[in-house]
């Protein structure tokens, strides 16, 4: 067992600032190490620093988890996948297109579907208010149509329309072309 113990310093010899490392025996006599000069010095700070940052970043309040790192209030694709699950894909909602959708296991449904509630709700580039890249939202409840006005009313919850944050929204329309809505198979 090696009861040995280190102690490291600066000794300022003739004006010169030098970093050392000393070692005390068993017998407790020390022995100081030929001095480290200018370069290990330099070496040393930069072990340290580089020994201190990652526990500083563990507990800084950067330091991010992987679902606080894409800031989902900002982006409508990140806040659909980390409440439904949907899969990593294309960056923006205009990716996520009918045949994408079936090939990662989720299916077109029509609003008259009792499983609505809850369903992906996609829109197309440069539809229905969205930009050329689309929109993404989930569903909340069950959309109406009302025949006076013949115009469906739509409630999603949803991210960045209209800027960062979580909003529930209402949508009036009436027809229903450029948006698509999607559930698991």
């Amino acid at each position: 067992m090696d009861t040995r113990k280190y102690e490291t310093g600066i000794k300022v010899s003739q004006g010169k600032r030098e970093a050392f490392i000393a070692r005390k025996t068993m017998s407790g006599t020390t022995k100081q190490s030929q001095a480290l000069g200018p370069i290990g010095l330099w070496s040393r700070r930069i072990f340290v620093l580089l020994a201190i940052v990652p526990l500083l970043l563990a507990v800084s309040p950067w330091a991010a988890t992987p679902a606080a790192a894409a800031d989902v209030s900002c982006n409508c694709v990140a806040y659909v996948r980390s409440q439904t699950g949907l899969p990593g894909g294309p960056a923006t909602a205009a990716g996520y297109t009918e045949s994408w959708m079936n090939a990662h296991g989720y299916r077109r449904i029509m609003p008259q579907n009792p499983r609505i509630n809850g369903a992906i709700m996609v829109w197309d580039a440069n539809q229905k208010g969205a930009r050329s890249s689309g929109h993404m939202a989930i569903v909340a409840g069950t959309p109406r149509y009302n025949a006076g006005t013949k115009k469906w009313t739509i409630n999603v919850r949803h991210a960045n329309w209209g800027g960062c944050g979580i909003r529930s929204t209402p949508f009036q329309w009436g027809d229903l072309y450029g948006v698509n809505f999607y559930v698991r198979k």
